[in-house]
């Protein structure tokens, strides 16, 4: 079995899309790094759908013609096998006719990111939480360094915000180290809201936050928290209708047993320890 100590190292790094995830069911976080089950690749035609306008936007920001990013998009369609690629194309447009993005300053731009942030106190190793990521955007309107990510989701604007705050900070965090200049939540941008006849520059796209830099600190606490918890192997385990439908077991009649094996399992270790001491 993996040591549950090295979770959150370079060994197994944590992931901002995760975070709020590992807060609140860390056993589902925790189940693929111990091989319980596979690895969450997040593959799906609404996934991939949203990887490849993704691609299309960074194309065109980093200098491709709106034609040019299409076919660029095309023409890596082996990374999101199962995107429907005229819905990309879809919403790429409305975003590449939108002059709030066509005239942005984008100084980073879909760049990966790995740094690294202060365990919890009472984490039982000490050692720093490693933390990989690809961050959309950070734009510079002149004054100031604002994230933003496109999200490509059909529910509410609402609801993918409260399930990106975490997510958001993380990515302020790291984007802050690489630019050695603080980097505050601009907003999500969701263009699925451009609509044919609706002028793209004043749709409804863009859904701000709310919460300054500042208190990123503090966002972030619960999940050094989290960390450490997992580390001592004090891991719990949250039934919910929505995280549960997104998880590879599906069902808390499927994944609860194995978490109350692994509990055994570190209580027999525990007890083995003690009385070799002894």
């Amino acid at each position: 079995m993996r040591d549950l100590r090295k979770f959150g190292t370079k060994e197994w790094p944590v992931h901002p899309s995760g975070a709020r995830v590992l807060i609140m069911c860390p056993w589902r976080i925790v189940m693929p790094y111990l091989g319980l089950v596979p690895e969450d690749d997040s593959s799906g035609q609404a996934a991939d759908t949203g990887s490849a306008m993704h691609k299309a936007a960074e194309l065109f920001h980093k200098g491709a013609s709106v034609a040019e990013a299409i076919v660029g998009m095309r023409e890596q369609v082996r990374k999101y096998p199962l995107a429907v690629l005229a819905e990309a194309a879809q919403m790429f447009l409305g975003y590449s006719c939108d002059s709030r993005n066509r005239d942005a300053n984008l100084v980073l731009c879909e760049e990966p990111l790995a740094f690294s942030i202060e365990a919890a106190p009472d984490d039982p190793t000490g050692e720093r939480i490693e933390v990989v990521a690809t961050t959309d955007q950070v734009r510079f309107d002149g004054y100031r360094y604002k994230c933003y990510d496109i999200k490509t989701s059909k529910r509410s604007p609402v609801e993918v915000m409260s399930e990106s705050w975490y997510q958001m900070g993380l990515y302020c965090v790291g984007a802050s180290i690489k630019l050695g200049k603080l980097v505050e939540p601009g907003g999500l941008i969701m263009p699925r809201n451009y609509k044919p006849g609706v002028d793209p520059s004043s749709a409804p796209v863009f859904y701000l936050f709310n919460y300054k830099a500042a208190w990123i600190d503090e966002l972030v606490w619960p999940l050094r928290r989290a960390v450490a918890d997992v580390r001592r192997g004090a891991i719990h385990h949250f039934p919910d209708p929505n995280g549960c439908k997104y998880c590879h077991q599906g069902h808390p009649d499927i994944c609860f047993p194995k978490l109350m094996q692994l509990k055994q399992e570190l209580r027999t270790t525990a007890s083995a320890v003690e009385l070799s001491v002894t």
